[in-house]
């Protein structure tokens, strides 16, 4: 089974993580650095295209997500909890329970 490599894309940085991410970064020529709240390496967002170029040549899969995907699918669950708790409390035509 071969090794993704991913890639999440905030708004002034990129946070590559995955096997040898940082050997694969170096290759492409990029200095990331690793930073343990973000864990991952992180690098500069308009060097990005350099990776995905490097990775390409290499044939090595990527997977590239952005942060707002990331937090509009959070919400999204958050709120079917949300409807799902308020069905369970208030019931259509019915009593309160509870």
């Amino acid at each position: 089974m071969r090794r993704i490599i991913t890639i999440e894309v905030n708004d002034a940085v990129a946070i590559v993580r995955g096997y040898r991410a940082h050997a694969l970064a170096l290759g492409a020529g990029l200095r990331p650095i690793y930073t343990g709240v973000a864990q991952g390496w992180v690098f500069d967002v308009d060097r990005l295209p350099e990776l995905t170029a490097y990775l390409q040549y290499r044939n090595i899969p990527v997977e590239i997500s952005t942060a707002r995907e990331d937090l509009a699918d959070q919400d999204a669950q958050s709120d079917e909890l949300a409807e799902d708790a308020q069905l369970a409390l208030f019931p259509p035509g019915g009593a309160p329970c509870g």
